[in-house]
């Protein structure tokens, strides 16, 4: 395919995409989106172009054992509405190869664009780190014709970041203040810990991930090993859920087996109270521009553990 240096019609099947085209002020270029995508409020009543085959209803462990199952038969945990697609003459789509739990399968896009009559260009986002992340913002800017608006966005962003890491810096500048641990779980049942971007994230807001590894996968973590780590901060962002549904996750979970339980309450964390809660979708859990706003969250929760340590 041609690639397109000015695309006019969009298709986004990733949310953190979606939310890229609308800060660099292209909205009204989005044509269909994602089942997911349901940030901002101005592109929610935009046609849907995929939807999922799991029940997000379901017990934690119930939706991991479905994930689990897809996942090993190498089928795609979601069906695309090829018919849709093809009346839609999108001239670009926005997707993600990174991680098969996040998007459509590759193979069922191509094959949807085999028969388009236009020239359309499939745009791969496969950030595994912040860094990355913040690059994609370029790679959708550029594909849509360099407009003056995402120039403006990207600098408001960069100065986000650097007000944070200023602060991070200033604070460790001549002292021996040591930075806090700080683990990110990303599932409850089965227990995981974050990857990607996240520990990039925790690293700039002035905090260290004992745990998660930059550029990895989120992976399973035993709670023996997550005890031995002893996080001085836990961060809770359940993927695709909300901060309500995650707080009640945790309280099932801090609360169940009595050896299980003892484990929890006797970390740092849990004792001192740094543990905190979050719409995984809202901050961590999409590579979009809202990880500048988890980024100045957890900034802000490390700032108010140094206060508690004076």
């Amino acid at each position: 395919m041609k690639n397109v240096a000015d695309a006019r019609r969009i298709i986004s099947l990733l949310p953190g995409a979606t939310e890229w085209v609308c800060q660099l002020g292209l909205t009204d270029r989005l044509v269909a989106i994602s089942h997911e995508c349901d940030f901002p409020e101005s592109i929610c009543t935009l046609p849907r172009v995929t939807q999922s085959k799991i029940d997000s209803t379901q017990s934690s462990r119930e939706i991991d054992a479905a994930v689990k199952s897809f996942s090993d038969t190498k089928t795609s945990l979601y069906e695309l509405d090829e018919e849709m697609v093809r009346s839609l003459k999108p001239d670009l789509i926005l997707t993600q190869t990174l991680c098969n739990v996040c998007a459509v399968n590759e193979r069922d896009v191509l094959r949807c664009i085999e028969d388009l009559e236009q020239d359309c260009e499939i745009l791969d986002l496969p950030a595994t780190c912040l860094t990355d992340v913040l690059d994609d913002s370029l790679t959708i800017w550029k594909a849509t014709g360099k407009c003056e608006a995402g120039i403006r966005a990207r600098k408001l962003m960069d100065a986000r970041i650097a007000q944070v890491r200023q602060t991070v810096e200033k604070r460790h500048s001549g002292n021996q203040v040591s930075r806090p641990k700080v683990t990110l779980l990303e599932w409850l049942d089965p227990l995981y810990c974050s990857g990607h971007w996240t520990p990039q994230l925790i690293d700039w807001a002035g905090g260290v991930d004992p745990i998660g590894q930059t550029g990895q996968p989120s992976r399973v973590l035993s709670l023996e090993k997550l005890t031995s780590v002893n996080p001085d901060i836990l961060l809770v962002a359940c993927c695709g859920m909300s901060e309500p549904r995650t707080r009640g996750e945790w309280d099932a979970v801090t609360s169940g087996e009595r050896e299980a339980c003892d484990l929890w309450h006797a970390m740092e964390a849990v004792c001192n109270h740094h543990v905190y809660h979050f719409d995984g979708s809202a901050f961590f859990n999409r590579p979009g521009p809202r990880l500048i706003d988890a980024l100045e969250a957890v900034s802000k929760i490390i700032e108010h553990w140094h206060a508690a340590q004076s």
